[in-house]
């Protein structure tokens, strides 16, 4: 809305109104423009997500299909999550005394690789994953069994999860 007014009492004239509805006009221009152009920014930023995990996937494939050992095929998964999907990824598995290990972990920056371990504690003991706007911890199963987590850290790129990354994550660990 666009409010014009005089401090003292005043009889806006035709041409004052036809004034006032042009700059409404192009006031409400301006906002369908911008937000046309969120929308684009949105659309784009969903679609470069949806290109990494594509990508990730692709060569997480490959991986899986070049290994008969899960622990190295677990380990080339957290290095190919950085940077596509993570800018930190962890595999962590419970060993044969049920305590947790972490198994891998890769980073942007390795000085800075550690972490998440609550979160990853509490996924594996309850089986239910974790999302939190940096933060995506998804148990690991296999026959009905939780033996590990996988976590996704974005931390220094600034990007944040959604419900569609955490829905890809859940369903490329089960």
């Amino acid at each position: 809305t666009l409010v014009f007014y005089y401090r003292t009492p005043h009889d806006f004239d035709d041409v004052e109104v036809q004034t006032a509805r042009a700059l409404g006009n192009l006031a409400a221009a301006a906002i369908a423009s911008a937000e046309l152009f969120e929308a684009q920014r949105r659309s784009r930023e969903q679609a470069e997500r949806a290109n990494r995990q594509t990508a990730f996937l692709a060569e997480a494939s490959a991986a899986l299909g070049s290994s008969l050992d899960y622990e190295e095929t677990l380990r080339t998964v957290a290095q190919l999550a950085v940077p596509q999907i993570a800018d930190w990824c962890a595999v962590d598995v419970v060993d044969e005394h049920g305590e947790v290990q972490r198994l891998a972990v890769s980073h942007i920056d390795s000085a800075q690789a550690s972490g998440a371990g609550s979160a990853v504690a509490e996924v594996i003991g309850f089986g239910t994953a974790l999302m939190r706007p940096n933060l995506i911890v998804v148990p690991l199963t296999a026959h009905r069994r939780t033996f590990g987590a996988l976590t996704f850290v974005y931390a220094d790129s600034g990007r944040t999860y959604s419900d569609v990354d955490f829905r890809f994550a859940h369903d490329m660990a089960y």
